[in-house]
């Protein structure tokens, strides 16, 4: 059996519009974080709401060596944790009890010793008998999150966790995120626009631009002063910081003109590159 997460040659969109083209990946192992990143309008979003099943598309999706996209919802909503780009409404139900609705959807009953540990994990036992609505922005996509974590998925889809954090809970999410699938044998794909946070936090990154595959692979690989300037169009470095962690360093945005000419040549450069490391021919 083929352990973890495998996508291959998946498409996706809304109605007529196609946003997700031809999408294969490297394999990603039990106990992985694989981040997707990418500017505005890449498709980060459609590709999590595609593993989610919240939108239908081609290709073919297995987790742990069974077909993924051809499972019932509820068969495939046991197995996935999904935490969408927007954070969680302001419910008048009190943040435990929305933890434990989160629960039962699993078959899991009233367990509150796995509750109470989810709240502990991420500090919201002062939070947890106060309304969702009455709750900071920072508190609610903590909450959110801890809806995914309580119900132990095998895939684990977090659509920009931290984007209402504090400089101290992103760093903190996203460790206790990579002691959970590490723990668990889970898989996890994290949407971060902080490429920084991504390189650190991640054993793989996605490159996504254009809704097409622009690089994939360690972080030291798939962000590279190339891939900045295709995707991101600008002039950057990337440094080790004195603790030896990749940083970017953006100096000045690309020029137009370079960057209208050599994007595609340099994208099936970048083509070629992967599909000799995994193995795949993907026009």
């Amino acid at each position: 059996m083929s352990e973890g997460l495998s996508i291959r040659d998946v498409s996706a969109g809304y109605g007529p519009r196609q946003v997700l083209h031809d999408i294969t990946l490297p394999q990603m192992h039990p106990g992985t974080i694989t981040a997707v990143v990418g500017p505005n309008a890449a498709g980060k979003s459609t590709f999590m709401k595609l593993l989610a099943g919240l939108i239908s598309g081609g290709g073919k999706i297995s987790l742990n060596g069974e077909a993924f996209l051809q499972r019932p919802p509820s068969a495939r909503a046991k197995l996935v944790g999904y935490l969408p780009q927007s954070i969680p409404g302001g419910s008048g139900l009190l943040a435990y009890e929305s933890v434990l609705g989160a629960y039962r959807m699993t078959g899991g009953g009233s367990d509150t010793e796995a509750i109470e540990r989810i709240f502990r994990l991420l500090d919201l036992e002062n939070v947890a008998l106060r309304p969702v609505s009455e709750l900071s922005g920072g508190k609610r996509q903590l909450v959110g999150l801890a809806q995914v974590l309580v119900r132990d998925p095998r895939l684990l889809l977090l659509d920009e966790p931290t984007s209402a954090l504090d400089l101290r809970w992103q760093i903190e999410v996203l460790r206790i995120v990579r002691e959970v699938v590490e723990r668990e044998g889970a898989v996890a794909l994290v949407c971060v626009h902080d490429i920084n946070l991504a390189m650190r936090f991640s054993d793989m990154v996605v490159v996504l631009s254009e809704g097409r595959l622009l690089a994939a692979g360690p972080p030291s690989e798939a962000i590279t002063a190339e891939t900045l300037k295709i995707g991101w169009q600008v002039e950057a470095r990337i440094e080790n910081c004195s603790l030896g962690y990749p940083v970017v360093l953006a100096d000045k945005l690309a020029r137009s003109e370079t960057v209208i000419q050599l994007p595609r040549k340099k994208l099936e450069r970048l083509k070629g590159q992967l599909r000799e490391k995994t193995g795949r021919c993907d026009d």
